[in-house]
């Protein structure tokens, strides 16, 4: 994930390279983009829902589910 192809053939090409392990990070990597992408729908589908007068939210509120602290996606 984010890694160049280059990078990736290296590590593959490695002998110390371990498959299992490399596709159990990869799919634990995977499960929590998906995980903070599904925050960040559930967010913008509820500050929509508070642009048609629904419901209310806090400026707070509105960004629950992003991560200002690091690259997140």
């Amino acid at each position: 994930m984010d890694f160049s192809l280059k990078k990736i053939k290296d590590n593959i090409d490695s002998p110390q390279f371990r498959h299992e392990e490399a596709l159990k990070l990869q799919r634990k990597m995977l499960l929590d983009k998906k995980e903070r992408i599904s925050h960040i729908v559930e967010t913008i589908d509820k500050t929509l829902r508070h642009m048609k007068g629904e419901i209310t939210m806090s400026n707070k509120d509105k960004f629950k589910g992003f991560d200002f602290s690091k690259k997140s996606l």
